[in-house]
Formats: C-alpha cells, structure tokens, sequence
C-alpha cells in the first residue's frame, strides 16, 4: 500500500463516549493520511449511553479544526463500509496487550473480508493507555471526575446524562 493524496484510512468504534483517547488517535492519524473518516458502528451487543446521533455531534465538535477529518455511522461489518467508504486503511488504536490481540484478529479478519483493505494500529500515548470509555461511564455513573479524560464538551454531556 502506498499512500497517495487520496488515500482514506477510516477509524471505527463506538466512541461512547468520545475520549482523550480516541482524540489523541484521531489528531495523530490525520496528521497521517489526506482523507480520515471516523465512523460510529452500531453493535447489537452494546446499549449505549449516548444516541448516535449524540456521538455524532460531539466528535464533530472536538474535532472541528481537523479539516480532513469526517464523522459517519453505519450498521454492518467495519470492512464492508470502509470498501463502501473508498477507505484502503482501517485504523486502530491500542492501549496494552489485551488491545492488541483484539485487533490482531480484527485485521486478520477484516483482510480476508476486503482483501485489499490494510490495518494501521497506532499504539496509545502512555498518558491516555488508562482511558476507556467504559472508565468513564463508570466514573460518571457514580459522581466521579472525568475532566482528565474527556474533552469539556463530552464531559458536559455525559454528565448530564446521569444527573
């Protein structure tokens, strides 16, 4: 895979809520490649806190000044949309071992899915390996702060979720 002025690499997740975290993987993949689309997935499997429209406007917002950066939402299989998408390159980011295992298969599958599509995992800042977004809710769930860990508009948001 070469990179080219029109490549789009696509960095999925359900961002529930959007952290420190996740921002760090999206300032540093968009510094990467011309065209990043993060894409909000719906899992059966998960009963989010926020809608996904909610994700949607809060991503757009603390990712307002990356101008090659877009937000999106699916349903189905990452690979799937990210052909749909025209993205070549999945994105991934990894806190510790138990994350890279996870993606590991993850890429392995998504290649046998699209076999043209490549994996990137781009390995946390030490400073966010300690942030997830279930920390979070959890956190917020029993009056916890979490300034540390989300940006102020996502923290305003998710704490008027459990008040």
């Amino acid at each position: 895979m070469a990179l080219t002025k029109e490549t789009t690499a696509l960095y999925a997740g359900s961002f529930d809520p959007p952290t420190y975290g996740h921002l760090n993987i999206i300032e540093r993949a968009a510094k990467i490649f011309p065209k990043l689309i993060v894409a909000i997935g719906s899992s059966a499997d998960k009963k989010p806190i926020l809608t996904c429209e909610e994700r949607m406007e809060l991503l757009r917002g603390i990712c307002s000044g990356l101008q090659n950066v877009s937000i999106e939402s699916y349903n189905g299989l990452t690979a799937n949309f990210a052909m749909h998408q025209g993205a070549s390159v999945l994105v991934r980011g990894v806190r510790n071992s138990n994350d890279w295992s996870y993606e590991l298969a993850g890429a392995t599958m998504n290649q046998k899915l699209v076999e043209d599509l490549e994996t990137i995992i781009i390995p946390a800042n030490q400073s966010y390996c300690h942030i997830s977004s279930s920390l979070v809710r959890e956190l917020t769930s029993h009056g916890g702060d979490i300034s540390s860990l989300v940006p102020p508009l996502v923290r305003q948001k998710i704490t008027d979720k459990f008040t």
